[in-house]
């Protein structure tokens, strides 16, 4: 379970980065973007990136006590971040051309 999570933690390290990159070239791009895009972009990074890092990071806590069930709960409670920022991004990407 903990590679696991340490395997979570790389692959959302990788995907904020390869979104940063995107948002990066979004704004250079158009400073004068709908408010309904940039609060998209917000529930994106806050509910999937921020929030499944941030639960990644208690799940590797409570490993250390050791307690698996609720790892395994916090686990659940990540993937339906994650799930809440994928559909978003889903969204987002019909409007621009890169992944934010």
């Amino acid at each position: 379970l903990k590679r696991l999570v340490v395997l979570i933690m790389i692959t959302v390290a990788l995907r904020a980065a390869l979104c940063g990159w995107g948002l990066s070239v979004q704004w250079n791009g158009d400073h004068h973007a709908a408010i309904g895009l940039w609060s998209f972009v917000a529930l994106r990074w806050l509910s999937g990136i921020v929030g499944t890092l941030v639960l990644a990071a208690m799940t590797w806590q409570t490993l250390k006590i050791p307690n698996t069930q609720s790892a395994t709960g916090i686990l659940y409670v990540g993937v339906i971040c994650s799930f809440l920022g994928e559909l978003t991004s889903q969204l987002l990407s019909v409007q621009t051309p890169f992944p934010l």
